[in-house]
């Protein structure tokens, strides 16, 4: 794909929710993954890497209400949206950790979907950025007195 295409299906990306397009790029991929697995497999794959993805959304629903409510409680500042804990923890758990964790899915790789993806995601990130707030908490109710 070149120029006025690339640019014609940028464009589309942008303008179609992102439902509509995952839908529209599995339709797409699908026959590829035919050509050398059967029709199950196919099924199977698709299958099991929403349920990660599903996962990983209820994860980061969570994760992205507690630096929201951080936010609202004056906890963290939205003046710099990556110079605090938790501001950096949210950070690693969408791109780094979080990104292994469906990329690991994604390219059939459970060994590293678990221990680079998962297991940081779930049981370091969340757990440290909600110590750390609850540590601001604790200093903000201090320093009100």
């Amino acid at each position: 794909m070149e120029g006025k295409e690339a640019v014609i299906l940028l464009l589309l990306c942008m303008l179609i929710p992102v439902g509509l397009a995952a839908e529209a790029g599995r339709t797409k991929m699908k026959p590829v993954c035919l050509q050398c697995h059967s029709t199950s497999w196919v099924e199977g794959y698709f299958e099991e890497f929403d349920k990660v993805v599903n996962d990983y959304n209820l994860l980061w629903d969570y994760v992205d209400r507690l630096l929201q409510d951080a936010y609202a409680k004056g906890l963290a500042s939205k003046d710099n949206p990556i110079d605090e804990l938790p501001e950096i923890y949210h950070y690693l758990i969408w791109h780094h950790s979080g990104r292994r964790w469906r990329m690991g899915a994604a390219m059939t790789r459970p060994d590293w979907a678990h221990w680079n993806g998962a297991v940081d995601t779930i049981m370091i990130n969340p757990g440290s950025m909600q110590s750390d707030l609850e540590m601001r908490e604790k200093l903000q109710s201090v320093e009100n007195k």
